[in-house]
C-alpha cells in the first residue's frame, strides 16, 4: 500500500516510472498488472548497471523505484549512483526498504527521497521536515503531498518505530553475524 500511495501521488495516467526488475511479486504484480489498468506503465531495468535507469527515462517519467535488497535476486542496488540519475532527471527516488528496516540501512543517506520500511507507511525526510503544507523540490518541479493520499508522521511516531524496530532487530542482527562452530565431519 505504501508504494501505491507514493506512486499514485505524483504519478497519473499516461505517464511512467521506472523500477528494478528484482522486486517482491506482490509489488512486481501491482507494477506490471494493477498499474496498466490505471494508464500507468512501469519500464522494468537490471539494477546491475545504473545506467539503465538513465536509458529508461523519459519525459513522462515520475519516479525511480527500488528495493534495498532486491527479491528475490538478494542484490543491493547503487544508491548513490541510481540517485544522482534520478535527480539530474528531476524525478525521486522510493525505496522499499522493507527488507533491511531503517534500523539496519537508512537510504536517505545513499540519496534517496521517498522510503517506506517495516511498518509499511511510506516516508520521506522533505515532506515530513517542512510540514503540512510542505512537497518534495526536485528541480523546477513541485511534487505536492497531500493529507488525503499520506497521513503526516510526527517525529515521536518515526522515534518510536525505530525503538521497536531495535528492539526485536538488533538480537536478529546480533544472532546473524555471530560465530558459529563448523559441523564435525
Amino acid at each position: 500500500a505504501a508504494e501505491s500511495l507514493a506512486i499514485l501521488n505524483i504519478c497519473q495516467a499516461g505517464q511512467n516510472i521506472v523500477s528494478a526488475t528484482s522486486l517482491y511479486g506482490g509489488t512486481y504484480n501491482l507494477f506490471h498488472y494493477t498499474f496498466p489498468k490505471l494508464g500507468i506503465k512501469t519500464k522494468f531495468v537490471q539494477q546491475a548497471d545504473p545506467e539503465n535507469f538513465r536509458k529508461a527515462i523519459d519525459d513522462k517519467t515520475r519516479c525511480i523505484y527500488l528495493e534495498t535488497i532486491g527479491n528475490p535476486r538478494v542484490d543491493v542496488p547503487d544508491f548513490e549512483a541510481i540517485a544522482k540519475i534520478a535527480h539530474e532527471a528531476g524525478i525521486p527516488l522510493i525505496v522499499d526498504n522493507t527488507l533491511a528496516s531503517p534500523y539496519l540501512c537508512n537510504p536517505f543517506q545513499w540519496g534517496a527521497d521517498i522510503v517506506h520500511d517495516i511498518d509499511g507507511r511510506g516516508r520521506d525526510e522533505d515532506w515530513r521536515d517542512r510540514g503540512r503544507e510542505g512537497g518534495l523540490q526536485l528541480g523546477q518541479r513541485q511534487v505536492p503531498r497531500t493529507d488525503r493520499t499520506r497521513p503526516e508522521l510526527s517525529r515521536l511516531e518515526v522515534l518510536r518505530d525505530v525503538r521497536t524496530d531495535a528492539a526485536g532487530i538488533h538480537p536478529q542482527a546480533a544472532d546473524a553475524t555471530a560465530p558459529r562452530p563448523r559441523p564435525g565431519p
